[in-house]
């Protein structure tokens, strides 16, 4: 469980309690605060929160550190790390 996930989603449930019965409204406010799409499908903020950080983390895998580290497949160390692992 994400704590900062977790402490966002109470101040947003505080600030506007119709999120808690409108998941429209509730994809759209996820959306526009952690930049991913989730179905939210609202029955415990735990639940909510812990679907929020593997979208959140399945999108930084797959945008941001994939396309950095592709850069270093062509090094002498990357090649030799990946001798070293077979």
């Amino acid at each position: 469980m994400n704590k900062k996930i977790l402490e966002q989603l109470s101040i947003m449930f505080q600030a506007s309690p119709q999120l808690m019965r409108n998941n429209d409204l509730l994809a759209k406010a996820i959306s526009g605060t952690f930049g991913v799409e989730v179905n939210p499908e609202f029955t415990d903020i735990i639940a909510l929160a812990d679907k929020i950080h593997h979208a959140v983390l399945e999108q930084y895998f797959s945008t941001v550190w994939q396309p950095h580290t592709k850069k270093y497949t062509n090094t002498a160390d990357y090649q030799l790390l990946t001798k070293l692992m077979d």
